[in-house]
């Protein structure tokens, strides 16, 4: 078989009696499928997550060119759990199981089951408020259960470099699904090595969050009634205000409390202008919350010019997260949050009973 890689690592399955030795050349390297296999990404208020995993392994290397059988592939299955420091960084360890190998040679067999502990610094990118690209680097701690036909059974370990890529992709506010691929290198017993490879899907349980929840419009309005007369009457300049809601990752908006419709009523009768600002929690990359927040925005100036408000009296924008109006650490915080905000300013003028 051919190696991939480059470095000294992991299980071996060469024969270890001299009369084998001579003969357990390592194979030359060639190139493998590294296929990242999300978070998150992790972009979340600080706190603890844990998860299982399970996979398949590949071991380069792992069989002298004389082996009669090789089987250098296994399945494998472990556990992780950290700390979400923030919405890029957290600490994580993990166990894992990456399975037993076995090779057959003219003098007997060998097999070997390897497993080990990792502890790692994970770096999240988030593409959008549910998938985020992480990339994990640290130590790990590797153990070999090996046994030969022809010299009994040995168990070398130790420690060596492991990394990690993956992606992150959200459920819930509590789960989630992960993807990885995992190299494993630099531990040996100072007789053979061989690279290990683990890829991985992982479901991830995050701890203190709670799941998302979609709050009821709130609204402040400053009412200007217009009420036709027959002598002129002024009426000063007011200032109405709808509070909009949008779902988790959504630019659609829904008035539960149907303040909305009165509101373009007055901008539609009425002389002034319709500002609207879109909104994001911190969920996500701050570019992308940037654009959901125009999008969202966008979306409501849109909805004002079909209902037939003239759209040079609109202006549209987006805060992005830079200006929360409640903690971003809870769901119903986030919600209140992710609202577009709606104003219509009314000029001051002469009401004589005819529309404005």
């Amino acid at each position: 078989m051919k190696r991939t890689g480059s470095g000294v690592l992991l299980v071996s399955l060469l024969p270890i009696m001299p009369v084998f030795a001579a003969n357990a050349d390592l194979p030359t390297d060639s190139n493998t499928d590294n296929t990242n296999t999300s978070t998150f990404v992790t972009v979340e208020a600080p706190h603890w997550y844990g998860g299982a995993r399970g996979g398949f392994s590949e071991f380069h290397g792992a069989c002298a060119k004389n082996a009669i059988d090789c089987d250098d592939n296994s399945m494998g299955y472990g556990l992780y759990g950290g700390y979400q420091f923030n919405d890029w960084f957290a600490i994580e360890a993990g166990a894992t199981n990456y399975g037993t190998i076995s090779a057959l040679y003219q003098g007997g067999y060998t097999k070997a089951n390897m497993s080990g502990a990792d502890l790692t610094a994970k770096f999240s990118y988030g593409l959008t408020e549910r998938i985020a690209l992480y990339a994990r680097l640290g130590g790990s701690y590797q153990y070999i259960d090996r046994e030969t036909s022809w010299a009994g059974d040995s168990k070398p370990s130790g420690w060596g470099l492991t990394t990690a890529a993956g992606l992150d992709y959200k459920l819930t506010e509590r789960l989630s699904v992960r993807a990885e691929y995992q190299f494993i290198g630099d531990a040996n017993d100072n007789r053979a090595s061989s690279d290990a490879y683990f890829g991985s899907l992982g479901l991830t349980y995050r701890f203190g969050t709670v799941a998302r929840t979609t709050t009821s419009a709130t609204a402040k309005t400053t009412p200007a009634t217009i009420t036709a007369n027959a002598n002129p009457v002024v009426v000063p300049a007011t200032v109405t205000r709808v509070l909009l809601d949008s779902d988790f990752d959504s630019t659609s908006f829904h008035d539960d409390s149907n303040e909305l419709p009165p509101l373009i009523e007055k901008a539609k009768q009425t002389q002034g202008t319709v500002v609207i600002t879109g909104n994001a929690d911190s969920k996500g990359a701050m570019g992308y919350n940037q654009t959901l927040s125009e999008k969202r925005a966008q979306a409501v100036g849109d909805h004002l010019i079909s209902k037939g408000v003239d759209a040079e009296r609109i202006t549209v924008r987006g805060n992005g997260e830079l200006r929360p109006k409640a903690s971003n650490d809870t769901a119903q915080g986030r919600a209140m949050n992710r609202k577009t905000e709606v104003e219509f300013k009314s000029k001051a003028h002469i009401n004589t009973g005819e529309p404005q």
